[in-house]
């Protein structure tokens, strides 16, 4: 009876250490990253959508080189690239500059100065692949990483 009751024993506390080694506070905790994680990647141009007149502007295999590099902490190249009449792919140069992301209400905005200019733009959609933005004249960009 006592080896009976010794080995219930070991069983149950050989039991509970496979428990508590198997579980994990965290197994089921799942953190969404920030719109800061998010954004500090390299974003290329898919299309453009402007308002009055509504125009929809699909970027060419060339236009899709261009792109904003948002890196820690808060700095951003941008470089805009463009096709010739020859179908040379052409660059404007990479501009260097700061960004911020700040909050109104429920909206979040972008903040980036480029070189002296300073550019506000409304994040209307954002996750790992995607970026929407609509800058302050109602010109909306579709971004990817």
């Amino acid at each position: 009876m006592k080896t009976i009751l010794t080995t219930n024993k070991l069983l149950l506390v050989i039991a509970l250490f496979i428990t508590l080694i198997s579980c994990s506070r965290n197994d089921d905790l799942e953190i969404e990253p920030t719109t800061a994680e998010l954004i500090a990647h390299k974003w290329f141009m898919v299309k453009t959508e402007t308002q009055n007149p509504v125009v929809i502007h699909i970027a060419n295999a060339c236009g899709q080189q261009s792109y904003f590099d948002f890196t820690v902490p808060n700095q951003v190249k941008s470089e805009n690239k463009y096709m010739l009449e020859s179908g040379d792919c052409e660059s404007q140069g990479v501009q260097e500059g700061v960004y911020s992301i700040s909050k109104e209400g429920n909206d979040e905005f972008l903040l980036i100065n480029l070189n002296g200019t300073s550019i506000q733009l409304k994040i209307n959609s954002l996750t790992t692949s995607e970026l929407i933005v609509t800058s302050t004249d109602g010109a909306k960009s579709f971004l990817k990483r």
